[in-house]
């Protein structure tokens, strides 16, 4: 007598009737509340919430097999994060080009050599190459801490070898008005003069 029966709900301060589901997979537990809208019936909630409850347990486990499913998760875990858009969008881009490559991948099948095949996609592209490794890497760090991966086959793969350009001080100004009277497009001049006067960052100014 007394206690009240789990999953049954409780009544908000405004008397609209609320309740909460959860499930637990690999350890991680996912909760979730949900309040009564306007004109809705208990029971109707309670709908809502054991339905939520059983497709998001079905699809959290299916999507923990298979890297373009682990990638979705940690990007949801990002979006909540505090980063800058900036990086936020960075995140995605390289999320897609993971999940692209080695979505389909199993978390568990997926080894250095794997990893290292992929890259070649980007021999070129050595800057794009380092950002996809770095970011594998990032992944599977997460989901290591949360007991879906035993192992990470992105840091064990070889490094790429790229180094970020080194800037040299900014040239003076008496040279830099001479070079950039010979700029003949008036949209490229505009950006040059935006980056040298802000100190923006290429994107930014594009």
């Amino acid at each position: 007598p007394g206690v009240r029966k789990v999953g049954t709900g409780t009544v908000t301060s405004r008397g609209r009737f609320k309740t909460s589901r959860k499930y637990t997979v690999d350890g991680a537990t996912y909760k979730k509340e949900f309040v009564q809208r306007e004109g809705e019936s208990r029971k109707s909630v309670t709908d809502r919430a054991n339905e939520w409850q059983a497709l998001n347990r079905g699809k959290r486990i299916a999507a923990l097999r298979s890297l373009g499913g682990c990638v979705g998760i940690y990007m949801e875990y990002r979006e909540g994060d505090d980063v800058t858009p900036e990086t936020l969008a960075e995140d995605r881009y390289t999320a897609r080009l993971l999940t692209n490559s080695l979505g389909s991948c199993e978390i568990h099948a997926l080894d250095p050599f794997g990893v290292e095949i992929a890259l070649r996609a980007w021999q070129d592209k050595p800057r794009t190459a380092k950002k996809f490794r770095d970011f594998g890497r990032r992944v599977y760090k997460w989901l290591g801490k949360r007991g879906w991966a035993e192992r990470n086959p992105f840091a064990e793969s070889k490094p790429v070898p790229y180094q970020p350009v080194t800037w040299e001080e900014p040239m003076p100004a008496q040279d830099f008005e001479r070079a950039i009277a010979h700029v003949a497009d008036d949209a490229v001049r505009v950006m040059i003069m935006l980056l040298r006067h802000t100190g923006i960052r290429p994107i930014s100014a594009r």
